[in-house]
């Protein structure tokens, strides 16, 4: 019970975090945080964790959202076994680099999966997507991948402990 209040208050700061960036920054221009914890929890605490994690952070983001309930919550779950799957061929434990790769590559696969998603929906033009929404958001969510795992792992060393 104590493991599920922390993943609650770890993705709900992370939450709160990206809406205040939200109107920070501009629009465009957001890392995405919510999935660098849920490959965090991936790789420290392994796949039930991170589903657990993953399913929070699609809840939370599907409560604020004006699309379809439920849309992020699938593409949170669909990252999470995304990240299970991609983790046996990439991940090295103590090697920064392959965090980051890893990363790259979830943001990559669940931006993907939003957007696909949401095509069924609304009419949206690729180019557009890719260029204002795709390479934005995994170019910044890759940068601060290495920042956020710090931060994430000195609260779990921390809470965890």
């Amino acid at each position: 019970m104590y493991l599920l209040c922390v993943i609650l208050g770890l993705v709900f700061a992370t939450f709160v975090v990206e809406c205040v960036l939200v109107h920070v920054l501009s629009s465009w221009y957001i890392p995405n945080l919510l999935i660098i914890l849920v490959v965090f929890f991936n790789l420290y605490r392994g796949t039930r964790y991170s589903l657990v994690a993953g399913i929070l952070a699609g809840l939370f983001k599907d409560s604020f959202s004006a699309g379809p309930f439920g849309l992020y919550t699938f593409a949170f779950i669909i990252a999470v076994f995304f990240t299970t799957l991609m983790k046996m061929y990439i991940y090295q434990p103590g090697v920064m680099a392959s965090r980051i790769l890893l990363v790259f590559i979830v943001t990559i696969g669940y931006v993907t999966t939003y957007w696909i998603i949401q095509l069924m929906f609304t009419s949206l033009a690729f180019p557009s997507v890719f260029l204002y929404i795709l390479v934005p958001e995994v170019g910044l969510t890759t940068l601060i991948a290495p920042v956020a795992f710090k931060k994430y792992r000195q609260c779990a060393l921390r809470l965890f402990a």
